[in-house]
């Protein structure tokens, strides 16, 4: 049995790529332990290497620095992100790092932490100024090298024409950078065949052993299935009949269904018919009714007809009491006139009697500031009686006084007759017009209201104008009946009876005045 070959991880391939960039200096590896990265990088020369496996503390680095970080594959770590801020910490201005990621795109690609090529440069660009992106490929093929050729570093000739042209990249790796570090553009790195698998003849009898009993098993898989499938025919066939059988089930609830609807419909149009029963009924009534309201209509016909006649027959008797109640009014206008005539004489007269009191009183001031003389001797007796004519005067305007105001007092108790008279007129007029009113009030009224009100005539347009003319008429004689008591009894005759008093209590006070001068003369001559 010829000997396996050692096992070689392809992410040592990496590593391998990055040996120009490992060879003396410090590098520090975010990878799995197994995949012997560590290892390899000190075989190609590395002076430090530092291994970090996923989940490990990043801050136990934090004073570190290295010459180059490898990250084979980014999915490994939950927080990239996190991971190239340490990458950049640790490397520094001066250092480079190799960092991959499976290709999103990539048939083979892992469900989570797979990234395409513009995320890992997207990621990568936010840490580190230069950013170069690597394509990781699959290769599988023959090299073929001339030899006997003593040259150390032949051309090498790369020709992919009998491979898939549209696969995709695996990976991709991004060389990143402050200052612009570089490393071969194309790079072939060739891995050991994988071993075949090599079985002994023990192994091979356990495993013809076990296909034996699986085969077996197999035939009792497949008897056991065709028993099931003659089972689920059997199945099949009494699902059909069950099914005929429910389809049977549901016709028959269907026409119990039907039929139900049918006695329903039979129970509806029976209350149907019981309603038209009835409307028939309330029609027959209704046409009973109509008759009985026809009679109704026609006797409201003959009631309308005979307040027609009545109207008729009132309105010469409302146009006499109209043509009446005319001249009544013309009579209490003409009194009225009369009235304020006779009391602008009564204004008259009482002025000329405020002049004639006026003449009086300075009559007698006059007669008080000059007394007559008194007798000088027995001798001269005759001329004493000179001053009688004055006393004789003064009686005399007295008496006239006195029966002028009894001609007032009987004027007024004239006037108040009048008055009484024509208020016992108007109020006989007024009852006049109240029973013409109520008397055509009654004649409309004699017509019991009825539902069938439609049917029956409207009122006359001359009888409800001369209702209309009674009406007026009656707040015209309500009006000069309020203007002739305020005329009359209210303000003015109450001003001229107030006048006629106050003039003759003047007139007695002036009697009395002109008594006691009277007296009082006589006595100075008769001293």
């Amino acid at each position: 049995m010829p000997p396996r070959a050692p096992h070689v991880h392809p992410q040592q391939a990496l590593a391998v790529y990055a040996e120009p960039l490992a060879a003396g200096r410090r590098v520090v590896v975010f990878a799995d332990p197994a995949a012997g990265l560590p290892e390899r990088l000190e075989d190609l020369g590395a002076d430090t290497v530092v291994l970090l496996a996923p989940g490990d503390d990043l801050d136990e680095l934090r004073a570190a620095r290295f010459d180059l970080a490898i990250v084979p594959d980014l999915s490994l770590f939950d927080d990239p992100a996190a991971l190239l801020a340490c990458v950049r910490r640790l490397v520094g201005d001066t250092g480079a790092a190799l960092i991959g990621a499976p290709n999103r795109d990539a048939a083979e690609a892992p469900d989570t932490g797979a990234l395409d090529y513009y995320a890992l440069f997207d990621l990568v660009a936010r840490e580190f100024a230069d950013v170069r992106m690597i394509a990781q490929l699959p290769f599988h093929g023959v090299a073929l090298a001339e030899v006997g050729d003593e040259d150390e570093s032949p051309a090498v000739s790369v020709d992919t024409q009998l491979a898939d042209s549209d696969r995709a990249p695996e990976a991709f790796v991004a060389l990143a950078s402050q200052r612009g570090t570089s490393l071969d553009p194309y790079a072939i790195v060739e891995l050991p065949r994988p071993a075949a698998a090599v079985l002994d003849t023990g192994e091979l009898e356990v495993t013809q052993a076990r296909l034996d009993a699986t085969t077996a098993r197999l035939d009792e898989t497949r008897a056991q299935l065709d028993g099931t499938r003659a089972e689920l025919h059997d199945t099949r066939t009494q699902l059909e009949e069950e099914r005929l059988r429910v389809q049977g089930l549901m016709a028959l609830r269907a026409q119990a269904a039907r039929a139900i609807e049918l006695e329903h419909e039979l129970a509806a149009r029976g209350r149907q018919l019981s309603d038209l029963s009835s409307e028939v009924e309330e029609m027959r009534s209704a046409a009973e009714a109509g008759r009985i309201a026809a009679a109704q209509v026609e006797e409201l016909a003959r009631r309308a007809d005979r307040a027609e006649r009545a109207r008729a027959h009132a309105e010469p008797e409302l146009a006499l009491l109209l043509e009446a109640h005319a001249a009544e009014l013309l009579g209490f206008e003409e009194t009225l006139r009369e009235r304020a005539q006779a009391i602008r004489l009564l204004e008259v007269e009482v002025v000329r009697r405020e002049r004639m009191v006026l003449d009086l009183v300075g009559a007698l001031e006059e007669h008080a500031a000059h007394p007559p003389a008194p007798a000088a001797s027995h001798e001269a007796p005759a001329p004493a009686p000179a001053p009688a004519p004055a006393p004789a005067h003064d009686g005399s305007t007295e008496a006239a006084l006195t029966a002028e105001v009894a001609q007032l007092h009987v004027r007024l108790d004239a006037l108040a007759l009048e008055l009484a008279r024509r208020e016992g007129e108007a109020q006989a007029s007024t009852w006049t017009i109240a029973e013409l009113e109520r008397k055509l009030a009654a004649v409309p009224a004699s017509t019991p209201a009825s539902k069938a009100a439609p049917s029956v005539p409207s009122m006359p347009p001359r009888l409800a104008a001369a209702l209309d003319e009674l009406d007026a008429l009656r707040h015209a004689l309500a009006q000069e009946h309020d203007a002739r008591t305020r005329a009359e009894s209210g303000e003015e005759l109450t001003q001229a009876r107030t006048e006629i008093a106050r003039q003759a209590t003047l007139l007695e006070q002036l009697g009395q005045k002109l008594a006691v001068a009277v007296n009082a003369t006589r006595g100075e001559e008769l001293r």
